[in-house]
């Protein structure tokens, strides 16, 4: 086995040290800033997702309603992870209790499905998709699709 002078050790450390933090810095600012709300459908239902957050499957059979809200406080976060462009995970507010929040943090315009009495809250990057999107859901709940 080769002999390591003590001088080489220090700068391996120095170096691995260094590796190690910028890997940290750059796994906090990739779940601050990326990621994204996904919003999925087929015959049997919703898949919602946002970013790095565990996601939520809604039956369409289960919706019991589907609603726009126009003006929504999230209220505080129980799990989950809230970023500056995209929150997810478990929420609970005055009105809902504890719910799921899947959104655009930049953008006032939310759907709301409510199914098993568990309220689902989550928009898309504007507020045109969200609109599109709302219109879908409703459609297919309602059967007419």
């Amino acid at each position: 086995m080769p002999h390591v002078k003590s001088s080489e050790k220090s700068v391996f450390r120095k170096s691995s040290g260094s590796l190690l933090a910028v890997g940290v810095v750059l796994l906090t600012a990739a779940i601050l800033f990326l990621g994204g709300v996904s919003v999925k459908y087929d015959e049997k239902g919703l898949d919602v997702r946002a970013g790095f957050a565990y996601g939520t499957d809604i039956s369409w059979d289960e919706i019991e309603n589907v609603a726009l809200l126009d003006a929504f406080d999230p209220g505080r976060r129980l799990y989950g992870y809230a970023g500056w462009r995209v929150s997810g995970g478990d929420f609970n507010n005055d009105d809902y209790g504890d719910y799921g929040f899947y959104a655009y943090t930049g953008v006032p315009l939310y759907i709301d499905v409510t199914a098993g009495g568990r309220h689902t809250v989550f928009n898309q990057a504007t507020k045109q998709e969200t609109k599109a999107l709302f219109d879908e859901i409703s459609d297919r709940a309602n059967g007419q699709k």
